[in-house]
């Protein structure tokens, strides 16, 4: 079925990684963010719409057209992979490439609404000129319970209590909020665990494509960097992923939520 007025909604995945044998059960990172993204509007109830999804190859520096984007041409979207890359390298070309093109998305009017997903919540503060780094406190890994402060109890408004489970997988953190931003959320290892602005943006430093089976691979593929006690400990992290309702599907139906511009 087509959406009203005739037109097909399109949603551009901004593919910012290359294959990882570990992900291969699922193709790679932009194909687990298409069905995260299915999963929210299954979740809402709202797969009447017709979406059309399409894949640019950011690693390799294919972009689009920066005016091939724009709502009047049919996108209600855009969604940023996560990376195994640093959103603070300044060194690389196609990371420099999108923190400028993202830049132009975000601060210029008639674009949609961009998620992005780990990397892409942290070149999204980037192209803001909000500080990233490595984190000091380390690999932040597993099903993790991220406690929502008075932006994320409001945001995620129907949620059962003040935290939500998502998997993380990252060792750089944003160390600002840009301007214009609110974070919804943090944790002991990681203060901002996301940012939004209405029906401009959302992210996640975790990832909400990752379910379960999918976060313990991470964790078996990440083996030699987990420490060998504490929060993130092999043990404990196993434990989290075994015992903890992941809330992916749960926050993915804000992604559809911000592309159809109700929050």
């Amino acid at each position: 079925m087509v959406e009203q007025h005739g037109v097909m909604s399109k949603i551009a995945i901004l593919y910012t990684d290359h294959q990882n044998d570990w992900v291969k059960p699922w193709k790679d990172f932009a194909e687990m963010g298409m069905k995260i993204i299915e999963q929210g509007r299954e979740l809402e109830n709202d797969t009447s719409v017709e979406v059309e999804y399409t894949v640019f190859d950011i690693y390799h520096s294919q972009f689009p057209p920066i005016e091939e984007l724009k709502t009047a041409n049919g996108y209600r979207g855009i969604y940023i992979t996560g990376s195994r890359y640093d959103a603070h390298d300044t060194a690389t070309t196609w990371v420099n490439e999108l923190r400028i093109f993202l830049r132009m998305l975000l601060t210029e009017d008639g674009y949609p609404p961009v998620a992005g997903i780990c990397f892409g919540h942290q070149i999204i503060a980037s192209a803001l000129n909000a500080k990233v780094c490595r984190n000091p406190l380390g690999l932040e890994i597993g099903v993790t319970p991220i406690t929502l402060n008075k932006v994320g109890l409001a945001l995620f408004s129907d949620v059962a209590g003040a935290t939500i489970n998502i998997s993380e997988l990252h060792q750089d953190v944003v160390e600002e909020t840009p301007e214009g931003y609110s974070n919804w959320g943090s944790t002991s290892v990681c203060e901002r665990q996301g940012f939004y602005r209405p029906q401009k943006a959302i992210s996640f430093q975790g990832h909400p494509e990752f379910h379960t089976e999918a976060s313990q691979r991470a964790l078996d593929a990440k083996l030699s960097s987990i420490p060998k006690s504490g929060l993130n400990s092999y043990d404990s992290v196993k434990t989290r992923n075994a015992t903890l309702k992941n809330d992916g599907p749960y926050v993915a139906r804000y992604i559809w939520k911000l592309f159809k511009r109700e929050i």
